[in-house]
Formats: C-alpha cells, sequence, structure tokens
C-alpha cells in the first residue's frame, strides 16, 4: 500500500474511498494515527476483534466527559487551535463512565422500552405514508431529503415535542453538528443550546406529553436527579443522535440494494427487508466510528500500544468488513449471510439505546418505499454519490433515485 493512500484517513479524498483504505489499513495494523477534519489526532482501531474489545473496556478506555473536553482543548491548544467544543461533548450517558453512565441511561432507557418503541409504529406509518404520497412516481427526487431524513426527524421531533415551525432549522443543526468543522459546528451548537434551553423553560412552566417534559420531570425527581447540565446535553444528544443514525440506515440500504440490483427481489419478498437492513449495517455501516474514548493508561492493542491520554476512535465501518470475522465474503453484500454479529450499533456498557429505535423507523419505510416503487433505480451511478465527511457518521449527502 502506498503512502498517498495510507495518509488518505480522514483527509478530503478519503471519504469517497473509505471503504478501500479503511481495507488497506486494516491489513497493515490493527490500529492507525489519524488526523481528523478538525484537526484533532486521534487513534482509529480497524479490526474486529480488537473493536469489539474497545468497545467493552471502560477500565482502560473511559468516555468521562470532563476528562475528554480537558484532553481534546489541551490537543487543540498545542495545535494552536480554538478549544471550544460542542454540546455534543457535554456529560450525556454517551460519554460517560460508571456509575453516571448506568444512572443516566436508566432514566432514558423507561422511555425507550422495547413496548414504548413498538406503540410509535403507527405513527411512523403514518409519517411514512404522508411523505410517500408527496412523492410523485417517474420522477428523479433525492430519497435522503424525501424520506431518509424526514421521516426521523419528524419522529424525533414529536417524541420530544419541538414545535413544528423549528423542525426544518433543527434538522439544519443537526447536518451542521456532524460536519467534524469547528467554524460550522460551533454555531450551531450554540444556537441549538440556546434553544433547547427557552424549550425547556417552557416545559417547566407547562409540561405536556412528550419525552421533554418526563425528562424535565426526572431532573426535580429527589431519587433520581438530572442536573440542568446533564438535561440540557442529554436533550441535545437525542435530537442529534437520535435520528442522524436512521437517516444513514435507510439511505444506505437503499443505496446498497439498487447497486446490488437486489431492489426487485426485496420488493417481492418484503420478509427480506430486515436481513436487508441488517447486512446494510454491517456492510455499510450508518456509524463510521463510535465517539471518542480516552486512555486512561497505554493499551495494548495486538502488536501496538496507544499511549495513556489520546483520543481513540473505534472503527466501525471498518471492523464490520473485516474478513478476520466475517471471512473471505466480509466485503460482499449477502442478504443471506448467516452469521451477522456486526458492531454497527457499538458493544457492551455503551451498546446503542436507540438500535431498536433506528431499526423500526427504517423497516416500516424501507417496506413501505419497495411496495410503492418496486421499479426504483438510481438517477446517477454509484459511483458519483458523494458521502458526508464525518468521521463519526457514515452517509450519502444526497441519493436521486428515479421512482418506478
Amino acid at each position: 500500500m502506498s503512502q498517498t493512500v495510507r495518509t488518505a484517513l480522514f483527509e478530503p479524498e478519503y471519504w469517497q474511498q473509505a471503504h478501500q483504505v479503511d481495507a488497506a489499513l486494516r491489513e497493515e495494523a490493527p490500529v492507525h494515527r489519524a488526523t481528523a477534519p478538525s484537526g484533532l489526532p486521534v487513534w482509529v482501531i480497524m479490526r474486529y476483534h480488537p473493536a469489539q474489545a474497545a468497545l467493552e473496556d471502560d477500565r482502560r478506555l473511559r468516555k468521562d466527559s470532563a476528562r475528554l473536553t480537558e484532553i481534546i482543548k489541551q490537543q487543540f491548544l498545542t495545535r494552536g487551535k480554538p478549544a471550544e467544543l460542542s454540546m455534543l461533548y457535554g456529560p450525556t450517558m454517551l460519554m460517560a463512565d460508571a456509575p453516571d453512565h448506568s444512572r443516566l441511561r436508566k432514566l432514558l432507557a423507561r422511555d425507550f422500552t422495547a413496548r414504548r418503541v413498538e406503540q410509535l409504529g403507527a405513527r411512523i406509518e403514518a409519517i411514512t405514508d404522508g411523505l410517500l404520497d408527496a412523492t410523485p412516481p417517474g420522477v428523479e427526487v433525492d430519497i435522503i431529503d424525501q424520506l431518509a431524513l424526514a421521516m426521523p426527524l419528524l419522529v424525533i421531533c414529536e417524541l420530544l415535542g419541538i414545535p413544528m415551525h423549528d423542525r426544518a432549522q433543527f434538522g439544519r443543526w443537526a447536518s451542521a453538528l456532524m460536519r467534524d468543522q469547528p467554524e460550522v459546528t460551533i454555531p450551531a451548537s450554540q444556537e441549538l443550546t440556546g434553544f433547547l434551553a427557552d424549550l425547556i423553560g417552557l416545559r417547566r412552566q407547562k409540561p405536556s406529553d412528550d419525552l421533554l417534559s418526563a425528562m424535565v420531570t426526572a431532573q426535580s425527581s429527589q431519587v433520581e436527579r438530572l442536573t440542568t447540565e446533564e438535561l440540557l446535553a442529554t436533550v441535545f444528544l437525542l435530537l442529534v443522535a437520535g435520528f442522524e443514525t436512521t437517516v444513514n440506515l435507510l439511505g444506505n440500504a437503499i443505496a446498497a440494494l439498487l447497486k446490488h440490483d437486489l431492489w426487485q427481489r426485496v420488493a417481492a419478498r418484503p420478509e427480506l427487508v430486515g436481513a436487508a437492513l441488517e447486512e446494510t449495517a454491517r456492510w455499510d455501516s450508518p456509524v463510521r466510528s463510535a465517539t471518542h474514548r480516552w486512555t486512561a493508561v497505554d493499551v495494548r492493542v495486538e502488536d501496538f500500544t496507544i499511549p495513556a491520554g489520546e483520543i481513540v476512535h473505534v472503527g466501525l465501518a471498518s471492523a464490520n468488513r473485516d474478513p478476520r470475522r466475517f471471512g473471505e465474503t466480509a466485503t460482499v453484500f449477502n442478504l443471506d449471510r448467516e452469521d451477522n454479529r456486526h458492531l454497527a450499533f457499538g458493544y457492551g456498557r455503551h451498546f446503542c439505546l436507540g438500535a431498536q429505535m433506528a431499526r423500526l423507523q427504517s423497516r416500516i419505510a424501507l417496506t413501505k418505499l419497495l411496495a410503492r416503487f418496486p421499479r426504483a433505480r438510481l438517477a446517477i451511478p454509484f459511483e458519483e454519490l458523494r458521502r458526508k465527511p464525518s468521521v463519526i457518521m457514515n452517509g450519502y449527502e444526497t441519493l436521486p433515485v428515479l421512482l418506478g
């Protein structure tokens, strides 16, 4: 492998050839040093088994937001960069170790039980039907904008009680926050934080039956207390992460089925939708890298050592294509794959709380899209689709499709 390709990790040319670059790097070593677009130096774990081990190692690889932000700010200052961070680094369960993680996750888990999520099915179906009713057949549409983004955005906004007239602006804020570019993320974070602080104040005065009101109530509980900062950061996290994973899972699945000429097969056999989504989660993971961890001590990864005090990303997209785990067909999109224990939603204590929600929304939307438009096809060659330049998320900027 050439030096040119190796140094392309997270650089401008990386995004359009990420799977190829990942494959070459994965064969060279289990972990690689890289620089994120923000300028932050990180270590990226590329292979499946080390990635799985890292995801459940909460003793050496920590998530505590206070120390994490301290390390990141010092790294930026050392390189002469502004040290302000977005609210995504705030004290949420995603950026917490035990016992805080357990407390914060418990507060949310009661609102994301299997029964509660399934009860949302009818509303997800209605939203999807409404969006598809407004999508005429026989024309080119951006299916990301029309469905893959619009549907989960509406769902999470309804769940949290975001006013209708603010939802379009929220979508723009959330997209900006995934860019990993401080000049874009910091203003978006500041604006969204101000918006949420005002909305939380309104819910304190006049609670409703939405999830935000339930969280405000939990903040006032003497048994399970949320601090004001935890409440704001958690709502921030839910609004952003609560739909972005679904956008990518659904969009990537649509692209994969169309690329591999499997659209009509799955349209004729809708029982394959679940398998299509799980194989998409492995083959083209909606999350490229698990969110930041920091090394509390020197961490050995096979024959390499990551020093203490460093930022680590677990490369989920790379790990899920590792032939050491999935054999010689690891890079093949296979609807009939029997063993598909991927890491797309994480592993261990920090397994994605919203995984079931993402799967449910994607299953409903993809099933309905296939039924309505069984002869859909890509409007441009697959190779011309553009990826989002995001270290954390993995999805398409747009997905032009001819519906039929």
